[in-house]
């Protein structure tokens, strides 16, 4: 059965991440980005922008995640470079995206507090939440922006009853396309819950097959 912990793997996707244990961690990744964002010599003001970003989700995780983790990539797009800051963790998941999202708080210290500061200061953000399980943002900022790609958001709950949801859905972005994927298990709880997350992986490992292509190696 798959654990939390290897749906954390699956999103930082063989990156180099950084645990979040205490304030030095923080420090650690903002760091990362700093130092990044020299090497592909990306302009003071976005990286510094992208610097606050990656503190806020890196303090969100510290001060109510488990397991979390955050990593820094560059990558280019065009004629531009950019940096994206992945904030994985193993729950247990923001209660309430939208209210989080606009800055309001279900509660005191609730999950989710500094995300509408991270919508201001990224170029653009990706969701996946799985309430009980676990949170990945994607927040990236670009040399210059010339187009801002449409926002992906995934809301996972499992059905009343049971501890796992038996579905799943996942999507991969390539430098020109966006591939996004919804997996309905057959049933509900581990037994749906399994063969949903080897099709999940199957996407997510092989975004250059086409249709027919990612289905022949579902089993």
């Amino acid at each position: 059965m798959e654990r939390p912990l290897d749906r954390v793997e699956s999103w930082i996707g063989g990156l180099d991440p950084i645990p979040m244990l205490d304030e030095a961690s923080v420090s650690l990744v903002r760091e990362r980005v700093r130092e990044l964002g020299a090497q592909v010599r990306m302009p003071e003001v976005p990286t510094a922008s992208l610097v606050n970003a990656a503190s806020e989700l890196a303090q969100n995780q510290l001060r109510h995640a488990r397991s979390g983790v955050v990593a820094v990539r560059s990558f280019v797009r065009g004629q531009e470079v950019g940096l994206e800051v992945i904030a994985a963790d193993a729950g247990p998941g923001i209660a309430h995206v939208a209210r989080a999202l606009e800055g309001r708080r279900s509660g005191p210290g609730s999950l989710g507090s500094g995300l509408a500061a991270v919508m201001e200061l990224a170029d653009e953000v990706d969701f996946d939440v799985r309430l009980g399980e676990g949170t990945c943002i994607w927040a990236r900022k670009l040399s210059s922006l010339q187009v801002r790609r449409r926002r992906v958001g995934i809301y996972g709950q499992a059905c009343e009853g049971e501890a796992l949801s038996g579905d799943d859905a996942a999507f991969v972005r390539t430098p020109d396309a966006l591939l996004v994927g919804v997996i309905d298990g057959l049933g509900h709880g581990p037994e749906a819950r399994d063969p949903a997350a080897r099709s999940r992986r199957v996407l997510v490992e092989h975004p250059e097959l086409d249709l027919e292509g990612i289905l022949a190696q579902v089993d």
